[in-house]
C-alpha cells in the first residue's frame, strides 16, 4: 500500500465518520422531539382525564344530594336536618366511590324520571286548560 491508498482509506473514514456522527446527533434531535411531544401530549392528557375524572365526581355528587334531598322529602324529616345531609353527602361520596358506569345509569334513571314527571306536568297543564275553556263555554252560556 502506497501513502495514496493510506490518504484515501483515512478520508474514507474521516467521511463515513461524520456522517455517522451526523445521523446519531440527528436522531438524537429527533429523539428530543419525540420526547418532548410525547410528553406535551401525556400533559394534555392527564389534564382531560383529571377534568373528567372532577366531573364525575360532580355528577355522582349531586346525584347523592338529591337522593338525600328526596329520602328527606319522603321520610318527613325536619327542614334543618336536610342541611346535615348535604354535609353527610360529601363525607359519603368520598368514602363509597360508586363506578364511573352506575353514575352514569343513576344519572340517565334520574334524567327519565324528570322526563315522566315533565310529561305528566303537561298532561295536567293541558287537562286545566280543558277544564278553564270548559268553565268559560258554560259561564257564556249562563251569562247570555
Amino acid at each position: 500500500m502506497d501513502t495514496n491508498d493510506h490518504s484515501n482509506i483515512a478520508e474514507s473514514f474521516a467521511c463515513a465518520s461524520s456522517e455517522l456522527l451526523f445521523q446519531d446527533t440527528s436522531r438524537k434531535n429527533s429523539n428530543v422531539t419525540s420526547e418532548k411531544k410525547l410528553r406535551k401530549h401525556y400533559s394534555v392528557e392527564k389534564r382531560y382525564r383529571t377534568s373528567l375524572n372532577e366531573k364525575f365526581n360532580q355528577l355522582q355528587t349531586r346525584l347523592q344530594e338529591i337522593k338525600k334531598k328526596r329520602s328527606t322529602e319522603d321520610g318527613g324529616l325536619e327542614v334543618g336536618v336536610e342541611d346535615n345531609l348535604m354535609e353527610d353527602s360529601e363525607s359519603l361520596s368520598a368514602s363509597s366511590k360508586q363506578s364511573r358506569s352506575q353514575v352514569l345509569i343513576d344519572a340517565i334513571a334520574y334524567i327519565d324520571e324528570l322526563e315522566e314527571l315533565v310529561e305528566a306536568k303537561d298532561m295536567k297543564i293541558k287537562q286545566l286548560r280543558g277544564s278553564i275553556f270548559t268553565s268559560k263555554l258554560v259561564l257564556e252560556n249562563v251569562l247570555k
